[in-house]
C-alpha cells in the first residue's frame, strides 16, 4: 500500500492497474481489521493506520477515509480512543474526509461512550448529511415525528440551492414522515415540487397518484403536465416528455418536441416519433439540416452533418423527400463543391472519401 501510493505520483495510471491492486491491499487490510488473528496483529495495524491518518499520506485517496474506517474498527478502549478522536478531529483534508471523520467519530462515541453520548455529538454535527440522515431515522423509529420533520426539513432548506440532489433527500424523507402524520396535502405538495424539479420523477409520480386517489389523479396529472409542458425550464420540458412517453400520448409528445429548440430531447424520442409520424419527423430534420447549411462560415463539418440528417430521413424510407431536398440543395449551393460530393457519397454516387491524417511535420499521409 504504502510503495505502489508513492508510485502514483510518477507514472500515469489511467489504465487503473496500479489502483486496482491499491484497492486490494485495502481490502485486504479491511478485512484484517474485522477479525484480527492475534492481539499483537491488532495493535500494529491500528498504530499504521493512526499513523497513515497522521502523516496525511493517502490524502486525497480512497484509502484514506479506509484508514479512518480501520481505526475506529480496531480500538477497544478509551486510552486507545484518544490518538484516533485526534486525528479525526484534525482531518480537513476535503469535506469527503471531514464527513468520513464524523461518521468515524460518531461510531466510536456510540460504541465506547453509549448512546446519551452519541446523541449529543450527533446533535452537533448535523452539518454531515450521514449524520443527518441517522437523526431522522432514529427520530422516525422513536415516534418523534415533529422532530424528524424539523430535521429533514432544515437539511431540505440548507442544500436546495447549492446542492439539489442531497435536498431531493431531504424532500423523500419529508414525503415519508408526511405519510406517518398521515398528511396527504403535505405528500402531495412535496411529490409535485420534486417532479417539477426533475427529481426521480416516475418514483414521485406514482406518490403523487396514489396520494391524489383514482378519482382526482387524472384532473391532478393534466394540471401537473400543463405546468411542465409551458414551462420555460429544459428540464421541466424533458419531465414532461417522459410522462408522455410513458402514457403513449405520441401526438401530444411530438408537438412538444417540435416546439423545443432542436436538441437532445427531439433526438430522444425522434425514433419512436417516427413509427407514428414519419413525415413531420422528417421535416423538422429536413429544417434542422438546411438550418446546419445556412451558417455563416460554411464547412466539411457542416456538410456531413446536414447529410447525416438527410441520412435519417431515408431510415424513414421517405425517399422523395430526400430527392426533392438535394435537389433544392444542388441548385441553391451549386457553387459549394465539398457539399455537392458529400450528397453524392451519401446516395452512393460517389465512393466514400479516404480518410487522412497528418503527420508530426504537418503533411498528409493516407492510413
Amino acid at each position: 500500500l504504502n510503495e505502489l501510493n508513492k508510485a502514483l505520483d510518477h507514472i500515469d495510471d489511467s489504465s487503473g492497474y496500479l489502483s486496482g491492486d491499491l484497492e486490494t491491499a485495502q481490502a485486504a487490510l479491511n478485512r484484517i481489521s474485522e477479525n484480527p488473528a492475534t492481539e499483537s496483529v491488532r495493535k500494529e495495524l491500528l498504530a499504521f493506520a493512526i499513523a497513515a491518518l497522521k502523516d496525511g499520506r493517502y490524502n486525497g485517496w480512497g484509502w484514506h477515509a479506509g484508514m479512518m474506517d480501520i481505526a475506529a474498527r480496531l480500538v477497544r478502549n478509551e486510552a486507545e480512543a484518544e490518538p484516533v478522536f485526534q486525528v479525526l478531529d484534525m482531518d480537513q483534508s476535503s469535506s469527503f474526509a471531514y464527513d468520513d471523520a464524523a461518521r468515524n467519530k460518531l461510531e466510536l462515541i456510540r460504541r465506547l461512550r453509549g448512546a446519551a453520548a452519541a446523541d449529543a455529538y450527533m446533535n452537533e454535527r448535523l452539518d454531515v448529511p450521514d449524520i443527518r440522515a441517522e437523526a431522522v431515522e432514529e427520530a422516525i423509529e422513536q415516534k418523534r415525528y415533529d422532530r424528524a420533520w424539523q430535521l429533514a426539513t432544515e437539511g431540505y432548506e440548507k442544500d436546495r440551492v447549492k446542492l439539489p440532489g442531497l435536498a431531493a433527500r431531504w424532500a423523500q424523507a419529508q414525503i415519508r414522515i408526511a405519510g406517518l402524520r398521515k398528511e396527504k396535502s403535505e405528500v402531495e405538495r412535496i411529490a409535485r415540487q420534486q417532479i417539477l424539479a426533475s427529481n426521480e420523477v416516475k418514483a414521485n409520480l406514482s406518490i403523487l397518484e396514489k396520494a391524489c386517489g383514482a378519482q382526482r389523479w387524472p384532473e391532478e396529472r393534466e394540471r401537473l403536465l400543463q405546468d411542465l409542458v409551458t414551462s420555460p425550464d429544459w428540464r421541466r420540458r424533458e419531465t414532461a416528455a417522459t410522462i408522455l412517453a410513458d402514457m403513449e400520448r405520441w401526438k401530444e409528445l411530438l408537438d412538444l418536441c417540435r416546439n423545443t429548440e432542436y436538441s437532445s430531447l427531439f433526438n430522444q424520442y425522434a425514433e419512436a416519433l417516427g413509427k407514428k409520424f414519419p413525415r413531420e419527423v422528417a421535416a423538422v430534420h429536413l429544417a434542422k439540416a438546411d438550418e446546419v447549411l445556412s451558417g455563416w462560415n460554411p464547412s466539411r463539418r457542416m456538410y456531413v452533418e446536414a447529410c447525416e440528417l438527410l441520412k435519417r430521413v431515408l431510415l424513414l424510407d421517405l425517399p422523395e423527400m430526400v430527392k426533392a431536398k438535394v435537389a433544392e440543395w444542388r441548385r441553391t449551393y451549386a457553387n459549394r463543391p465539398a457539399l455537392l460530393e458529400e450528397i453524392d457519397i451519401l446516395l452512393g454516387e460517389a465512393p466514400p472519401r479516404e480518410k487522412k491524417r497528418t503527420n508530426r511535420w504537418g503533411s498528409y499521409r493516407r492510413w
